[in-house]
């Protein structure tokens, strides 16, 4: 496969008119002149595999998760709070911009919205007593690791309580830690994904 036949194939699948498309288009032909001839095929290869994320593409992922957790008979949106998975650094991350979107997207009061649990917990700890639901929005889900860590760190907080796990790309093989993690911290959790692989 040629450069041109690469550069057309992901502009056609990625259907995307952004800040980041725009830089592709320009400095495409650059960019891949600039890798040694010997593994040109690879980098061809892995293009075809890479997926990109614009906004448009991410609201309709978010839009589509809330119905889905919506359809869930035991869900009561009077009684959740949602929460980002915190960063092991300490820093913004995906989860976070994720969450901010989804509260637009539907609404969702900022009274609602604990952009750091520990500290909403302390404020709010009558109130925090009346959550059944935990809402966690999250980009992708690959080992699982970062939610067993949020779990471990809150897990006295948690009990009692369900932790609804919305995310966009879910690898399945996280599903057995998170089970286990579930089980060890008495603590019910429902993954709710819009894709898996």
């Amino acid at each position: 496969m040629n450069r041109r036949e690469v550069f057309m194939r992901c502009l056609k699948r990625w259907n995307a008119d952004d800040e980041k498309i725009f830089y592709f288009k320009e400095n495409f032909d650059e960019w891949f002149s600039q890798i040694p001839e010997d593994i040109c095929e690879v980098v061809a290869q892995l293009l075809e595999m890479f997926e990109y994320f614009s906004q448009k593409k991410i609201n309709r992922y978010l839009h589509d998760l809330r119905f889905r957790l919506e359809e869930k008979a035991e869900f009561d949106s009077e009684s959740t709070i949602y929460t980002p998975l915190p960063s092991s650094n300490g820093i913004e991350n995906s989860s976070y911009d994720y969450l901010l979107t989804y509260r637009q997207l539907h609404n969702i009061s900022k009274f609602k919205l604990a952009l750091n649990l520990e500290t909403y917990i302390e404020k709010n700890h009558g109130k925090y007593g009346e959550i059944k639901n935990i809402v966690i929005v999250d980009d992708f889900c690959g080992s699982g690791e970062s939610l067993k860590a949020f779990i471990k760190k809150y897990n006295h907080h948690l009990q009692g309580k369900t932790i609804y796990y919305l995310v966009t790309y879910f690898m399945r093989e996280a599903l057995t830690l998170i089970g286990e993690v579930s089980k060890q911290y008495g603590v019910f959790v429902q993954v709710i994904f819009y894709k898996s692989v």
